[in-house]
């Protein structure tokens, strides 16, 4: 269950060790949404998750891969898939780690140490997600449920591990408005 994953994280020496993990919420903290008290959602920062040599990969791999004007998921079509299209919602630009990006070393290092961490294996996890944001671009506060993940394999988002790969000298980060929070 989530609550032991990241009591794990926070209180096994281990964990506390390699990974030196910072809560900046958990439940059981209240937090303001709309004008109300809501017990708060579990918010870990883990600093230095990973080497440079690894955030270096992973930025090369998805230039390789190439990066596309980042979209939502849009109407079902006549065959079952769905179709995607431009929302104001995100203006960044994304690709997958497939193929030789998720075959690559770093990589397969980078899904293990994620694993470890989490104590989900790859196999019930979506392929790496990999963003690039030009001064300026955002991807808004959405909802990350898509219902015909039900089918999928690995099922539904649970838990999402965000990995910053740089550094930017001002602004950047993931603002999450509804906990008045800013990681």
């Amino acid at each position: 269950d989530l609550n032991r994953m990241f009591e794990r994280v926070i209180q096994d020496e281990f964990y506390k060790q390699t990974y030196n993990a910072q809560v900046i919420l958990k439940p059981g903290m209240q937090y303001k949404n709309k004008g109300k008290d809501r017990d708060a959602p579990w918010v870990v920062v883990v600093d230095d998750f990973l080497t440079e040599q690894e955030c270096e990969t992973l930025i090369q791999l998805g230039t390789e891969r190439g990066y596309e004007r980042s979209m939502d998921v849009g109407a079902t079509k006549f065959d079952g898939t769905f179709d995607s299209h431009v929302s104001d919602g995100r203006t960044s630009s994304n690709t997958w780690c497939l193929d030789a990006c998720y075959e690559n070393e770093m990589t397969k290092s980078v899904i293990g140490k994620i694993e470890n961490l989490t104590g989900i294996p790859d196999t019930h996890s979506e392929y790496l997600q990999l963003l690039n944001y030009e001064e300026g671009q955002y991807y808004r506060t959405h909802h990350d449920y898509i219902l015909f993940h039900l089918e999928r394999e690995q099922g539904v988002r649970i838990v999402t591990v965000f990995l910053y790969l740089n550094s930017v000298p001002e602004g950047g980060g993931t603002n999450l408005p509804l906990l008045n929070v800013t990681v």
